[in-house]
């Protein structure tokens, strides 16, 4: 693929995250929550080196946070609540400095407090 011909492409390593997240989207919808969870986490290896390769881009760790949701949603539906909280916290640690430092989108705002409300119900 062109991402694995220019790993450094941003770009390219971002498409491929994202049509790897639309592929575990099919995949839990055939209700192939492993194959899915597998695919997930492709995806979220990817948007993890971008987001570490440029902390200040608030997109990819946004990105990063969407994985982690993603993953939750696996685990919750494959009765694991462990590995949910695992998912759960690994998005607030994401989150909540994007949060205090107002670089959360208006479409991202409520994403601390509806993973704070998930851990809780977990617990």
């Amino acid at each position: 693929t062109l991402a694995d011909n220019d790993p450094s492409n941003a770009g390219w390593q971002r498409d491929l995250a994202a049509s790897l997240s639309k592929m575990g989207e099919v995949l839990t919808a055939q209700g192939k929550l492993d194959d899915a969870k597998a695919v997930f986490e492709k995806s979220r290896d990817i948007a993890q080196t971008l987001a570490d390769n440029d902390p200040s881009n608030a997109g990819w760790q946004a990105d990063v946070v969407v994985s982690h949701a993603k993953l939750m949603f696996i685990a919750l539906e494959k009765g694991n609540k462990e590995d949910a909280q695992k998912h759960i916290k690994a998005a607030l640690l994401v989150l909540e400095p994007l949060e205090k430092a107002g670089l959360l989108n208006a479409s991202q705002q409520d994403w601390p407090e509806d993973m704070r409300k998930r851990l809780k119900a977990l617990e």
